[in-house]
């Protein structure tokens, strides 16, 4: 059986000659559906659809297609390509008007051809006329010529909006652009025109745009619209005036200069001074013979800018101490009382120097104000652990500076501060507290428990936690009684016993 089926159909073969009558060309932009197609068909159904082309020259740059058809004297229409019949088709289009550029571009579609298309120019116009002139040619000779209808619909610019990436820049030798303030030396610029229609186009590369530098002595404008300042520009501001078309907005950058580095000292851990000032003294910890209070030092970078805040530059510089027997840097900032004397601790950053002179005193200028005392508790302020089970008993202790020194701080690895406190407890024999801080949990207690703490040169400052006593129960054993607060509670005349029993491991 023959796979294929043609349908049968009558070619008429004349040898009257025929000319072309008429060339008819149209530029489209666009094409859209009047009535859309399903999205699937099976194939048997029938369906309607209907396109339309569109002509859309309402912005600059925008581009469409040409499309050229001849009609014969014999009332044939045929389209027109070019480079058609291995060349011997010709066409040539010629814009008519300023406002639109014509080109060709291959066709994908047909190898052997390309096709014309138009775009509208920078700064084109409104207008509604005759803007192409297409001429077609075969084998050399004229065959027909069309003019060509086009509307552009340019909308008006309405206004233009202008931006600097950057609005605080630096010139590239000074210090304010070093790392970790960075300041940018140069700034990418972007002007964009306002249209009637609502719609906005980056213009910044446009012919017709122009920038000017209010000071050419500071900074200038690159080809690539970078605003760039000068070395050893001394300006405290650079503007910069953009122009398009009739419009003109200028921008300002302040120009920003590294006016100072100064150092502050604060005590370690780093809490705020009651008068937030820096450190000039370091005294003596109270209640000790040999150990003075450590510091730490922050380096601040100022900026010409009074409104700027500082910079914190501390882990871009290097610390020296002066006599390093009265202060020693321990590490990146911190900085260790050695024993009463003078020292000028120093730092640089780039082409800035700063110094502060601290001075060590064998007095207490920083006495104790308050005592906290602190251990873990479950609920109803229970300490609850298996017998004979331990736990950190921390102390806090606030100096009249404001400075808190807690034991369960890291930060405090220089000095003990159990050994500033005498530690006791109320029933030693239920609740054991040593002189470290260490906290064993011995028995029950039908009674609250009182921990305190005190000054070991001055009793009279002491602080107290009152906590309850209740044991858990070791491995494969037994716990009568609540399991937080007091063990035993009766209520209304009568005592309720909880049982826990707790299982053997595996």
């Amino acid at each position: 059986e023959d796979i294929f089926a043609f349908t049968p159909a009558s070619v008429l073969v004349s040898d009257v000659p025929v000319s072309a009558t008429a060339l008819h060309s149209a530029v489209v932009t666009d094409v859209g559906w009047l009535l859309s197609p399903p999205a699937s068909n099976p194939g048997t159904e029938p369906f309607l659809a209907r396109a339309f082309a569109k002509q859309d020259f309402s912005a600059e740059g925008r581009t469409g297609f040409l499309f050229t058809e001849v009609t014969w004297s014999d009332g044939v229409v045929q389209p027109v390509l070019q480079d058609e019949f291995d060349g011997a088709s010709q066409l040539n289009v010629t814009s008519l008007t300023t406002s639109l550029i014509s080109f060709q571009t291959p066709d994908a579609s047909l190898p052997s051809s390309s096709r014309w298309q138009v775009k509208v120019a920078a700064g084109a116009v409104s207008s509604c006329g005759f803007a192409l002139q297409v001429r077609w040619s075969q084998c050399q000779q004229l065959m027909a010529t069309s003019d060509t209808l086009v509307r552009i619909n340019m909308p008006d610019v309405v206004g233009i909006s202008f931006r600097l990436e950057h609005s605080q820049l630096a010139a590239p030798d000074d210090c304010a652009t070093q790392e970790p303030i960075g300041l940018p030396s140069e700034s990418s610029m972007t002007l964009l025109a306002l249209y009637a229609d609502g719609t906005e186009r980056d213009v910044t590369a446009d012919v017709r745009t122009a920038f000017i530098v209010s000071n050419s002595t500071c900074a200038n404008i690159t080809g690539a619209a970078k605003l760039v300042i000068l070395p050893g520009a001394a300006c405290e501001f650079i503007g910069v005036q953009a122009t398009f078309v009739n419009f003109t907005e200028t921008v300002q950058a302040n120009l920003l200069r590294l006016r100072s580095l100064e150092l502050a000292v604060s005590s370690v851990p780093a809490t705020a001074n009651r008068d937030n000032a820096s450190l000039t003294r370091l005294g003596r910890v109270e209640c000790t013979a040999d150990q003075y209070h450590q510091a730490t030092v922050q380096a601040l970078a100022y900026l010409s800018d009074s409104a700027q805040a500082a910079v914190d530059v501390t882990l871009f510089v290097n610390f020296t101490s002066s006599n390093a027997t009265v202060l020693s840097v321990l590490s990146a900032n911190r900085i260790q009382s050695v024993q009463p004397g003078l020292s000028i601790v120093s730092a640089s950053f780039w082409a800035f120097a700063a110094s502060v002179e601290l001075s060590v005193v064998d007095d207490v200028i920083d006495p104790v104000v308050a005592l906290e005392l602190s251990t873990p508790l479950a609920s109803r302020a229970t300490i609850s652990t298996e017998p004979e089970g331990t736990q950190r008993l921390d102390v806090l202790l606030t100096f009249a500076s404001g400075l808190k020194l807690d034991s369960a701080d890291a930060r405090i690895d220089w000095l003990q501060l159990h050994n500033l406190v005498l530690l006791e407890s109320s029933d030693p024999h239920v609740v054991r507290v040593d002189a470290g801080g260490l906290l064993t949990l011995l028995q029950n207690s039908p009674y609250e428990i009182v921990l305190g703490a005190s000054l070991v040169c001055d009793q009279s400052r002491s602080a107290a936690l009152s906590v309850q006593a209740n044991l858990e129960p070791a491995e494969a054993g037994v716990d009568l009684g609540e399991q937080y607060g007091v063990q035993f509670q009766a209520e209304s005349g009568f005592l309720a016993v909880p049982v826990r029993i707790r299982a053997p491991a595996g």
